[in-house]
């Protein structure tokens, strides 16, 4: 997962919807579906734009690289106390089911996830998190492919 070039995340957090786009170097769009429309975060390089429903895109911050690539477990590893699950399909691809969990410290936080990784190439194409107060499906798809991560015009 870690030399892809792209991918793109469908993921439903606690009943709230957001895709992202990730592509290499440091880009990240995200969209995250509201009651009066669509949030959008951009990231590119060291820059954030964000744009609420119908407006412009604003400068928000300049800081960090925007983290690319990046999975929902990468701030919870090492995981610990893999198990294989069994086999299944997700979206008609043979997958292996796999349950951790993640924490970090000598007390870590309650979180486990269930990871369905696709027995052909590696990848994992759906995870889900459960952690207290909330749970977070993830479906990565689009490997490799053109991210269409939108591009902002020079003033």
């Amino acid at each position: 997962m870690n030399g892809l070039h792209s991918y793109r995340v469908a993921e439903n957090l606690s009943g709230i919807r957001s895709a992202f786009s990730y592509a290499r170097p440091h880009q990240l769009w995200l969209r995250t579906w509201y009651g009066d429309g669509v949030q959008q975060t951009l990231w590119v390089g060291r820059s954030v734009h964000t744009r609420a429903p119908g407006g412009p895109w604003r400068l928000k911050s300049a800081g960090i690289l925007a983290p690319v690539p990046y999975f929902a477990w990468d701030p919870f590893t090492p995981l610990r106390d893999a198990r294989i699950l069994g086999t299944g399909t997700v979206a008609g691809t043979a997958v292996t089911v796999v349950s951790a969990f993640g924490g970090q410290g000598s007390d870590p936080d309650a979180v486990w996830f269930t990871l369905y990784v696709d027995r052909a190439t590696g990848r994992v194409v759906r995870s889900r998190m459960w952690a207290t107060g909330h749970f977070m499906e993830d479906r990565y798809y689009a490997f490799d492919q053109p991210a269409d991560i939108p591009r902002l015009r020079s003033p």
